[in-house]
């Protein structure tokens, strides 16, 4: 994954009170939420982003810097030197 796939990517929220779950939008799969439940696991699915990101990688071996911004918000930017 780079890290715009890495930002892309769906997440979840552990919460301890209440002690939940809380997962975007198909960003758990059907029969993983299925396990999670019956290992006793409180899940909720949210229409809302769980967090915006912002990330620069920097490529030790060639000094080079990746950045990516989150398009979850519209005036997310990646920005180093």
């Amino acid at each position: 994954m780079n890290v715009q796939e890495a930002v892309d990517a769906p997440r979840f929220h552990h919460q301890w009170l209440p002690d939940q779950l809380v997962f975007e939008q198909f960003g758990l799969s059907p029969d993983t939420v299925a396990l999670l439940r019956a290992q006793g696991h409180t899940l909720k699915e949210s229409a809302d982003p769980q967090g915006v990101v912002t990330a620069i990688r920097c490529d030790r071996e060639s000094g080079l810097l990746e950045g990516a911004w989150d398009r979850r918000a519209p005036d997310g930017a990646a920005v180093g030197w």
